[in-house]
Parts: structure tokens; sequence; C-alpha cells
């Protein structure tokens, strides 16, 4: 029998996974106010479980309302799985009523197969520094509709670019483990339309040693997603859009094809192996990872650590 998988929210993401979760074999069906071709669509989450619940639940309408849903789940009394679209929350929140060893946060990159080279060859490495930088213009991710009507260009709705690429907060924790100590600058900056953050970069000391420098921006008109990291035992480089991966001098080209890392996650859940998928645990944590790159960007400029954070 085919699992069943209830999406809500049928923005670009939810359309995405709608498609991969078909193409691995799902029944997918969605709560949206819009009809969807060839998907079942409720208008409400409760009408949606009138003939059973879901195996799975993905959660992938604006960040603003993530909260409000995993209450209404658990309102529901809903006890399967459930995927969270990244960040989990606009700000760190505390959740109760249902079983949070069964929520998951989107950070598919964790099935990037450069990544998932990476952490193998790091594997009993002395990390000294790491650099990580993320960045891709506005106006280009979602061509289908303004940048300005987008969720992304909007504080009050989740948006900005700490929280949209915070991607590379979860792949640094899950490859280095937790920070001790960081401080930030960022804010808007551009001539974007937007009232979010269009730029964040971190400084941050690890419980491990190292030191990493993070930027994430909403304003490189070349797209690009890298990482280098240097070891007592050598250097490596990581570019994920050229599908290059560096161990000092030598070369492996790894090409991930566009679904690939959605699919990774998304097939894992359906098999019920989620030992490589970012708990809600982690989902938290790097809520309040950005939470304190926030208060550490406010003048006068100061470190956070965790046990101040």
């Amino acid at each position: 029998m085919k699992k069943r998988v209830l999406i809500i929210g049928m923005g670009s993401i939810g359309r995405r996974h709608a498609r991969v979760f078909s193409e691995l074999g799902a029944q997918v069906e969605a709560v949206s106010a819009y009809p969807q071709p060839e998907i079942k669509v409720y208008s409400t989450l409760p009408q949606a479980f009138e003939g059973g619940a879901p195996h799975l639940v993905l959660i992938a309408n604006p960040t603003s309302q993530h909260f409000s849903t995993l209450n209404e789940l658990a309102h529901i009394k809903y006890s399967g799985l459930v995927l969270v679209e990244k960040p989990l929350y606009q700000e760190p929140k505390a959740l109760v009523g249902l079983d949070k060893s069964a929520i998951f946060v989107a950070y598919n990159l964790r099935f990037h197969p450069i990544l998932e080279r990476l952490k193998a060859l790091l594997i009993g490495k002395q990390v000294i520094s790491v650099q990580a930088y993320v960045g891709q213009y506005l106006p280009t991710w979602r061509p289908e509709r303004p940048y300005q009507e987008s969720y992304s260009a909007k504080k009050a709705e989740g948006g900005g670019a700490l929280r949209d690429l915070s991607h590379e907060l979860d792949y640094l924790h899950w490859l280095f483990g937790p920070w001790a100590a960081l401080s930030a600058l960022g804010g808007k900056a551009s001539d974007l339309e937007i009232d979010s953050d269009d730029h964040f970069c971190l400084l941050m000391g690890l419980a491990s040693g190292a030191a990493v420098t993070l930027e994430v921006n909403y304003l490189d008109r070349r797209p690009a997603r890298r990482i280098s990291v240097n070891c007592v035992e050598g250097s490596f480089y990581a570019d994920l859009i050229a599908g290059e991966l560096y161990q000092d001098q030598n070369l492996e080209s790894i090409k991930a094809e566009r679904d690939q890392t959605y699919r990774g996650q998304n097939q894992a859940l359906l098999l019920g192996q989620t030992e490589n998928l970012c708990d809600y645990a982690t989902g938290l944590a790097h809520m309040e990872t950005i939470a304190a790159a926030e208060r550490a960007a406010q003048k006068p400029y100061r470190w956070i650590t965790q046990e101040g954070a």
C-alpha cells in the first residue's frame, strides 16, 4: 500500500516535495487554498484527517505559520512523522503536545553527495578553521512571481537571508559540532525592496576549538555555495554548485542532479531511516543560533556565548 503524505502549503517548495514524493511512489495530498493538478486538495487540516491520519505530514507553508500548524497537529492528536521545511520557526518557541522525536527539519543538504563525502574525509581530522559562503540574488530565486511578494522579502513572515539560507548553519553543525561563542554583522543594506535582512556574516568559535566564518546573502548575482576547511592533516575545498571537492590539490568531481538531496531526504523518511535527518532539537538550536547572531549584530557589537545565549 502506498504511504500517504500530506503537504501543508503548495508554494514552490511544496510543489517540489509533491513531485519528489510522487516519484518515490507515495500517495500525495495537500492542504491548500488553490487546486493542484493530479493532487487531492483539502481546504483545512481537520478535513484532511477525516479519512484517517497520513503516514507523514510535511509543513511547507510560510515560516511564520509553522508553530501554529504544529499546534494544530497536536490538537488533532497526530502521532505520525512530521517534516518541517527550514527554518523551524521565526524565533525559538516551546512546543508541547507532539512527540518531538517524530519531528524533523528539512535541511536536505545533509544528503548532498559532496557534503556526505566531506564528512567521511573529515573523520579523525583535527579541524583548525572553516570558511563557508552562500549567496544568490533574491530577484532570481523564484522567477514565476515578483520577489517583493515572496515570504523571503518579509520579516513578519520569517524571511531574511539568515533564516532562508540556514542550510549552512545546519551542515556546519552536522560536520563540526556546536559553537561556544559567536559574533555577527548583518541586516538590510541593499536597495532590494524587502524589509528582511539581505546579508549576515558570522564568526564562531566552536566547542571543538575550531574557528568558523560564515557569510549568507541575497546579493550575489553569481550564485555560489562553497566551503573551505583547514585541518592539521590537510585542506579541503568544496564547491557545491560546480560539483567539485578538493583534498589538498586532488580534485574529485561529484555532481548532484537537481532533486537528488530532496529525494535522499524524503526516501529516508518514507523508509523510517531518520538517523541522518535534522531532528527537532537541532532545528531548534539553529533558531537559538539565529537569535544569538541577531543580538550580536546590534550596536554596540558583542560576543554571545552559549552560557549567555
